[in-house]
C-alpha cells in the first residue's frame, strides 16, 4: 500500500511514489515543518542509526509525515541547497533494517529513491511515514525506550504522562472510529425512516486516517462532478448506477438523495440516499428490493452488485474526493423486514432457486430475514479506490457474511478471490456483466 501524504506532496508537486529531481528541486526555499524534515546524510555509525529510527518514530507519532535525504538547511532550517548522496539496494535494506530492529510496534513507512538521471548510483531518499493508530512508537536504545515525537521543525522525546495519555489514546482512536461507524449509520438509516418496512443495504465506511474538508461551492461542485464519475464505473443494473443524486449541505456533512424511484407494492420509492463527511466517511445506502417481480425475495446477483456499488461509491468518495488514504473500517448493514428472504441460484439442482424466464424464485432452505444483518471490516483503502477488480474484491468478505446469515454456505456468484461467476448470474443480465468487468478489468469465469 502507497503511502500518501497530501500535504507533503502538495509541496513536491507530485506523489510520493512519483518523486523525481525536480521536485526535490522544488523544495529550495522551504522550511522544514512538523511533516517535513530535511537531513544531509545519517551517518553509518550508531549515531546515524538512532537519528533515523528516531525521526521515523517522531513522524509516525506526530501524524506522519517524510524525511527528505540529500537537501542542506541554513540555521533558520529553511532547506538551502542540494547534495545528492550515494543511493543503492543496500542502503535501502539497511534503513529498512533498522526500524525494523528498532522501533516497536512496527510503523507504516516506505523508502523513496529518487536517482539522478545523470548517475544512478547518485540522488536523494524520501522516507515517508504514515500516520498511525498504534501510537505511541517507541525507538530502543539500549535497554530503554524514547517515544519520539514532532514539536514543530525538530524532534523531541515525550514525557512519562505523555507517554500514558498516548496509550490511553490509543484504544480511543479505535472506539472514535466505531463510533464514528454508528453516526454515519444512523443519519443515513434515519432518511431511511419512512420505508423502514422494505429491505435496504447500508454501506458505511470509515478511513483510519481522515482528512479535513470545507463546505464550500467549490466541493459542491467537485462531489456533483465526481458523482457523475463514479456511476460511470459502477456494476450495471444496480440501484445507485441508475440514481441521479442531489447534492445538499448538512451539519459538517454533505447529503445526497435521488430525486428518481422505483415503484415497490406500488410506492414510488427513493432508490438511494448517501451521506459525505468532511473527513473522509461515506455512508450509502439502497433500497434492495429491485426485483419488481417478486415482493419479497431479494437475488443473490443483486445483492451482491449493491454492496460492490456501495464499497466502490464510498472507497472513490474517500480516497478520490477527500484524499483520504491507508486502511479504512468498512460496515455493511443489510436491513430485512420479516417477510424478504435471500435468494440464491447457485445450486441449479434446487429448481427453486432457479430464475425461470427471466423469473426470481426463492430457494428452498432459505432463511427469512429477520431485522438486521452487520458485517465489519478493515480494507486496505487504497487498494480498493485505484481498481474495479480490487472494489469486487473488497466486497467479497462482507457479502459473504451477509449470506452466510441466511443458511448460504458460500456465495454462488463471486469466488473468494473475487472472481465473477458469470454463469451463475441470471440470463439476462451475463451478457452486460461480461462487458463490464472486461472494460474495468474485473476477473470473471464461465
Amino acid at each position: 500500500m502507497t503511502i500518501r501524504l497530501p500535504a507533503v506532496e502538495a509541496r513536491l508537486g507530485c506523489r510520493l511514489d512519483r518523486v523525481d529531481e525536480a521536485a526535490i528541486g522544488r523544495l529550495i526555499g522551504l522550511r522544514e515543518t512538523v511533516d517535513l524534515d530535511f537531513k544531509r546524510l545519517y551517518d553509518r555509525g550508531e549515531k546515524g542509526a538512532d537519528g533515523l529510527c528516531t525521526d521515523v518514530a517522531a513522524m509516525a507519532n506526530s501524524g506522519g509525515g517524510a524525511v527528505v535525504l540529500g537537501v542542506d538547511e541554513d540555521k533558520n532550517a529553511q532547506a538551502s541547497a542540494l547534495v545528492p548522496v550515494a543511493v543503492s539496494d543496500d542502503e535501502e535494506r539497511r534503513m529498512r533494517e533498522l526500524v525494523a530492529g528498532r522501533v516497536y510496534p512496527f510503523p507504516d513507512w516506505d523508502v523513496f529513491p529518487v536517482r539522478l538521471a545523470t548517475d544512478t548510483n547518485r540522488g536523494y531518499y524520501v522516507l515517508a511515514a504514515a500516520a498511525s493508530d498504534m501510537r505511541p512508537h517507541a525507538v530502543k536504545r539500549n535497554h530503554a525506550f524514547a517515544y519520539p515525537v514532532r514539536d514543530g521543525a525538530k524532534n523531541r522525546n515525550l514525557s512519562e504522562h505523555e507517554v500514558a495519555d498516548a496509550y490511553r489514546n490509543r484504544f480511543r482512536l479505535v472506539e472514535s472510529r466505531i463510533d464514528r461507524l454508528d453516526e454515519l449509520g444512523g443519519q443515513v438509516a434515519e432518511r431511511s425512516e419512512p420505508w423502514h418496512s422494505m429491505p435496504w443495504l447500508t454501506c458505511v465506511l470509515v478511513p483510519t486516517v481522515g482528512t479535513r474538508l470545507r463546505i464550500s461551492e467549490g466541493l459542491i461542485r467537485d462531489v456533483k462532478a465526481w458523482v457523475r464519475e463514479v456511476f460511470d464505473e459502477l456494476p450495471p443494473f444496480t440501484p445507485l448506477r441508475e440514481a441521479t443524486l442531489g447534492v445538499s449541505t448538512g451539519l459538517r456533512c454533505l447529503l445526497l438523495t435521488s430525486n428518481q424511484t422505483a415503484p415497490v407494492r406500488g410506492e414510488p420509492l427513493p432508490v438511494a440516499r448517501a451521506v459525505l463527511g468532511l473527513d473522509g466517511s461515506a455512508a450509502v445506502s439502497v433500497n434492495a428490493l429491485v426485483n419488481e417481480q417478486v415482493e419479497n425475495i431479494v437475488g443473490e446477483d443483486d445483492l451482491f452488485s449493491q454492496v460492490v456499488a456501495g464499497v466502490q461509491f464510498a472507497v472513490s468518495y474517500a480516497a478520490k474526493v477527500a484524499g483520504a488514504t491507508h486502511d479504512a473500517l468498512l460496515r455493511v448493514d443489510l436491513q430485512m423486514p420479516s417477510g424478504h428472504r435471500v435468494a440464491n441460484e447457485v445450486d441449479r439442482t434446487v429448481h427453486l432457486g432457479d430464475w425461470s424466464h427471466d423469473r426470481l424464485r426463492r430457494i428452498h432452505g432459505t432463511r427469512h430475514g429477520k431485522g438486521m444483518v452487520r458485517s465489519e471490516h478493515t480494507i486496505d483503502l487504497d487498494a480498493a479506490a485505484s481498481s474495479s477488480a480490487s472494489a469486487v474484491a473488497a466486497a467479497v468478505l462482507p457479502y459473504s457474511d451477509l449470506v452466510n446469515s441466511f443458511g448460504l454456505a458460500e456465495p454462488g456468484v463471486v469466488s473468494a478471490e473475487g472472481v465473477l461467476q458469470i454463469k451463475s448470474w441470471r440470463a439476462t443480465a451475463q451478457h452486460q456483466l461480461r462487458q463490464w468487468a472486461g472494460s474495468r478489468g474485473v476477473p470473471t469465469e464461465g
